[in-house]
């Protein structure tokens, strides 16, 4: 497992801090090229001022049609951010990051550097220990950001497709652009591990009230799969058939035996990482 620190990848629901607005020259984290790789997380971190949520003096709080919401400068810009909107700042706006196919980049999970060097670490490590090629699948890959940069992270360790053989699938659900041609094969993930056979799944954001997990143990050639995202009762999968998480005390050990009876109630979402964001 690569544990979701908080720092390590962000949702787009998360909540920015600072309440000065920033200009251009402060946000190290929002000009990073798809060819550059992800911004690291204390850049994330700088350019919107995050985890200064206990600062309530940071925070412009409005109420209006029934929800609370913070208006401070920061907060703004991150909402804009995530969801691919023009960032207005003193220096006139900065342009919006769109994929190479011209579409807006919409953040379901910020991916930092320090996540896809974890990534990385790990599935090298799956690789030294069986015979390669390692066929790694991503399930649920939205755009394919996150494959696409693991890739480049196992490349500069060594590993080609020849040692690791990344594959990133999505059902199209949200009609999400890949983020350049090529990147993401149009598959469920049902499908798509039985197209690929897979050694290794990984799976950013499983949406919530659905479990892909029992298809995963369920497929012959997969040895093991990677989750991020919330665990438990949080926002991702089920809490008993994906986490084995007891959430109400209905799920004995001797009536549920291994837990993978809830099987897959939908198509794909197409979060990614998640991630915006996109723990385990």
């Amino acid at each position: 497992e690569v544990p979701w620190d908080g720092n390590s990848s962000s949702r787009k629901q998360a909540v920015g801090g600072a309440g000065a607005t920033h200009t251009a020259g402060a946000r190290p984290a929002l000009d990073h090229r798809l060819e550059d790789g992800p911004p690291s997380a204390s850049e994330v971190e700088r350019a919107f001022g995050l985890h200064r949520f206990r600062e309530p003096e940071a925070h412009g709080l409005e109420f209006a049609r029934g929800e609370v919401r913070c208006v401070c400068g920061c907060c703004e810009t991150w909402q804009r951010w995530v969801s691919g909107k023009p960032l207005l700042t003193s220096a006139g706006g900065l342009p919006v990051t769109v994929h190479g196919g011209g579409a807006p980049l919409v953040r379901y999970e910020v991916i930092t550097a320090e996540l896809v060097e974890s990534l990385a670490i790990w599935f090298a490590g799956l690789a030294g220990r069986r015979p390669a090629p390692l066929r790694v699948l991503e399930v649920g890959a939205g755009d394919g950001r996150l494959t696409l940069h693991l890739r480049a992270a196992l490349r500069r360790r060594g590993l080609s497709s020849r040692e690791v053989q990344l594959v990133a699938t999505d059902s199209g659900a949200r009609e999400l652009a890949a983020c350049e041609p090529g990147a993401v094969e149009a598959r469920d993930y049902r499908s798509a591990l039985l197209e690929h056979a897979p050694h290794a799944v990984l799976c950013s954001w499983m949406p919530l009230g659905e479990d892909w997990t029992a298809a995963f143990r369920s497929s012959e050639s997969v040895e093991t799969y990677l989750l991020l995202g919330e665990v438990d009762d949080g926002c991702c999968g089920r809490p008993w058939e994906t986490w084995g998480y007891d959430a109400d005390g209905t799920h004995g050990s001797e009536s549920e035996g291994d837990g993978e009876s809830g099987g897959e109630s939908g198509d794909e979402s197409g979060d990614a990482g998640g991630g915006e964001g996109e723990g385990e």
